[in-house]
């Protein structure tokens, strides 16, 4: 049987695009990045979702409660992942052995992961920005080294022949959401 979305379309009849949520992410991230893709993206052809470990609550950064709508063992398939920023990257995503290992046999297999503000960190621990173009917040540039990147953009999306992207700056989230509206408008 079929996943129902909330407007009754099986999600496997659509592109499905997850919203990676952990324990200490960003809110403001997670949540400008789902509202702005709710608003811009047809739901007849996508559909959008928070993904977790587990479907148990997390608590953002600054204490807002968030339930996910999928655990990394139930999920559909997954098209596309984007990876919002927050402490939780380096206090408990890249701590975690089954985050990582669930995220390191996903990525590759995904058409987009984008990685907003300190969530380029993980795909670098993962070893996914080996000679690519990447960015960091402001004051974290530096940190790049450590994954052996090729470019280090100060701001802006950088964006990866092999479908991995990285964004920071004032705004990203809506950024983002209008770049990967374009990007999806010419497939």
């Amino acid at each position: 049987m079929a996943v129902e979305a909330q407007d009754s379309k099986p999600l496997e009849a659509r592109l499905n695009i997850a919203i990676l949520t952990f324990h200490h992410v960003d809110e403001l991230e997670l949540i400008s990045l789902y509202s702005h893709l709710h608003q811009q993206l047809d739901p007849e052809r996508y559909a959008i979702f928070l993904l977790a470990k587990a479907r148990n609550s997390v608590e953002s950064e600054r204490g807002v409660v968030i339930t996910p709508h999928w655990g990394f063992m139930s999920v559909p398939t997954i098209d596309i992942l984007i990876i919002p920023g927050g402490k939780g990257i380096d206090g408990y995503v890249k701590k975690d052995r089954v985050s990582k290992d669930y995220l390191k046999r996903l990525i590759p297999n995904l058409a987009l992961t984008i990685a907003l503000s300190e969530g380029v960190f993980l795909l670098g621990m993962l070893g996914f920005l080996r000679d690519l173009i990447a960015t960091a917040p402001q004051g974290q540039q530096g940190r790049l080294a450590d994954y052996e990147v090729g470019e280090v953009l100060t701001a802006g999306i950088a964006e990866n022949a092999n479908g991995i992207w990285c964004a920071q700056g004032e705004g990203i989230s809506l950024n983002v959401v209008k770049r990967l509206h374009e990007y999806l408008n010419l497939k």
